[in-house]
């Protein structure tokens, strides 16, 4: 039969082998894309094999980006101490408690690190001045704000401020208060959850004076009261004079209810580099124009320090919020101011008075 038909055989052999290379080609293409081909001899296989790697790394690859994105988002501090004072701290101010005692830390300085687990040792932690470095103040500074929740948790009519605006251009917008008051969150309030909720901040002062002057302002913005009871001050030792002798009186507040809290370097650390003598040559000359000028409003080393430690050229907004001290916020003068306080009628026989 095959050898009847040669000429028919040898067409159809020359017609397969006269395909265009083009065709084959497509067929070739269209075989290798051809996802569903399970057989052996298919090219689809190994690409397909070829794959899967770079998928699994993908895969993996969006896995870690979450898993390390949820860890950023969590706090580094996150014991079930330092959870609790956050849920008590959201809790709504208690308006209806009598505060009537005012605790202020004066601040000193502001934390530049993103992480406060160094914030105690490490000059680095802090935005320090040349004469402030090597002198073991980030152990006194976490000292001062132990020392104010220590006295807060004592008495639970009393309200903690820490104070101290953004002083420092090159720190950027940082407040001494909000710095001081993020340590004492680190250290979960150093065992005593309950004064977070009795906590805040004052975040304007550019002084001493200042710093007493604007936490009474702050207090009574967020008790409605003012600290008739007593005011208690946490500060080095050698700033006491300045307080006791100067500013107390410049605010005519009762002697006989203000109490200065001293904290010595040498007491916190024995070992502490602090240069005592030169803080007190220092402060001598700090208090010397307070002296001539009690509200640091007139004399140009005080002025100037102002202006120099308002870097953002923020404006205190006590005026219309202390309605009873308007005219002490704006006073100016060598002499003490004389008019009416409320504290003056609460305790009119005891307020101090030169």
């Amino acid at each position: 039969l095959f050898s009847s038909h040669p000429r028919r055989i040898g067409k159809k052999r020359r017609a397969m082998t006269a395909r265009s290379p083009t065709t084959t080609a497509a067929a070739a293409r269209s075989k290798s894309f051809d996802l569903e081909d399970p057989s052996p001899s298919s090219p689809t296989k190994p690409r397909r094999f070829s794959r899967q790697p770079s998928r699994l790394a993908l895969a993996l690859l969006c896995v870690l980006t979450v898993v390390l994105t949820l860890l950023r988002s969590v706090p580094r501090e996150s014991s079930p101490q330092l959870k609790q004072t956050r849920q008590i701290r959201t809790r709504p101010f208690n308006k209806s408690v009598a505060y009537d005692h005012l605790i202020v830390v004066a601040g000193h300085a502001v934390t530049m690190a993103e992480s406060l687990e160094k914030v105690a040792e490490e000059d680095a932690a802090w935005y320090l001045l040349e004469y402030q470095r090597r002198r073991d103040l980030p152990g006194e500074f976490v000292a001062h704000v132990k020392r104010g929740v220590e006295i807060a948790a004592k008495d639970p009519r009393s309200l903690l401020l820490f104070s101290g605006g953004q002083t420092r251009g090159d720190a950027g917008p940082r407040s001494e208060a909000q710095s001081y008051f993020f340590v004492a969150e680190h250290f979960d309030w150093f065992d005593r959850p309950e004064v977070a909720s009795r906590a805040g901040t004052e975040e304007f002062a550019r002084d001493s004076f200042e710093n007493l002057l604007f936490s009474i302002c702050r207090f009574q913005e967020l008790t409605t009261r003012y600290p008739l009871r007593q005011i208690t001050v946490v500060s080095f030792d050698f700033k006491r004079f300045r307080f006791e002798a100067l500013h107390a009186p410049a605010l005519r507040y009762p002697s006989t209810h203000f109490r200065y809290e001293p904290m010595n370097p040498f007491t916190t650390n024995p070992q502490s580099r602090f240069d005592l003598q030169a803080a007190a040559k220092g402060e001598a000359t700090t208090v010397a124009p307070f002296k001539a000028d009690p509200y640091g409003c007139s004399k140009d080393v005080l002025l100037e320090k102002r202006r120099a430690r308002d870097p953002f050229n923020r404006s205190p907004p006590y005026g219309p919020n202390c309605p009873h001290m308007r005219d002490l916020l704006h006073y100016c003068g060598p002499n003490l101011f004389n008019a009416s306080l409320p504290w003056y009628h609460h305790h009119p026989t005891t307020t101090t008075t030169t």
